[in-house]
């Protein structure tokens, strides 16, 4: 997996708050009129130059004082007028400015999370590794990380699930399931507010040289503040709570069975 442009993240529906949108609104006026010095400048210098023309003034031997500051003058705004329109001339598209400050700053940036498919067979049935996220009130998630600029590449992606399931990324394995990121929508409880999720499914399982605890041979473990478990898609399926919470998984994993439960290898 390779890392993305940035843009790729940016949603389709984007949230600003009242103040925050006037904010970037007023900010854009201002740069659109700011730096517009050089149409002064423009003014003396082409003024100063109309007088010495149309004096007799000779520019080489100065009769007055007051002849050479007239000079030194036009001299002077001349290239305050020159500075001042390169300047202006070299200012960035004040439309592109604005959408990559409205693209940067809204309140519903996408989720990109990386989620991972570890299966275990129990008595004869498949199960896959989940646990219950209270923040979304108690419904099951599978294993997953952030991602993020910088860690978009399948080995910092493995190292983040190995400190997550407390593996070595020497221990551990992945493969992405999918050639491109899925992406749905749903409400964030804790931020409140309408995200898109961006989220890219990998197969888990241990290498040969696993030499510390087999997870696939423990009903339930926990790791930090994370308490893992196996369960069947149809209890995930049954459960109210993911139900309402997470059809977007629940889905997934149902269109995708075969692929990413049935006929994927076992933790071990």
């Amino acid at each position: 997996m390779s890392t993305e442009n940035k843009e790729n993240y940016v949603a389709d529906k984007l949230t600003y708050t009242k103040d925050k949108l006037e904010l970037y609104l007023t900010k854009h006026d201002q740069y659109i009129h700011s730096d517009k010095s050089w149409q002064f400048w423009a003014g003396i210098t082409l003024t100063l130059l109309v007088t010495v023309l149309s004096s007799s003034m000779d520019l080489m031997h100065f009769k007055h004082p007051f002849e050479f500051l007239f000079v030194l003058g036009l001299a002077l705004s001349f290239f305050k007028f020159v500075h001042s329109l390169v300047t202006h001339i070299k200012k960035e598209d004040p439309i592109k400015k604005l959408k990559e400050t409205l693209f940067e700053n809204y309140i519903n940036q996408p989720d990109r999370n990386a989620l991972f498919i570890v299966k275990r067979v129990h008595s004869g049935e498949d199960q896959i590794l989940v646990f219950k996220n209270k923040a979304w009130g108690d419904c099951y998630f599978l294993p997953y990380v952030r991602i993020n600029r910088n860690s978009s590449t399948q080995e910092c992606i493995r190292k983040q699930v190995g400190d997550l399931l407390d593996y070595h990324e020497s221990e551990i394995e992945i493969n992405q399931l999918l050639d491109k990121q899925e992406i749905t929508e749903k409400f964030h409880p804790s931020e409140r507010v309408v995200k898109e999720y961006h989220s890219s499914y990998f197969h888990l399982a241990a290498t040969t040289s696993l030499k510390s605890r087999d997870i696939s041979t423990l009903d339930t473990f926990k790791v930090s503040t994370k308490e893992f478990q196996w369960k069947a898609l149809e209890e995930l399926e049954a459960d109210l709570s993911t139900q309402n919470k997470n059809r977007d998984v629940l889905d997934m994993l149902r269109d995708n069975k075969s692929d990413f439960i049935t006929n994927s290898a076992t933790f071990k």
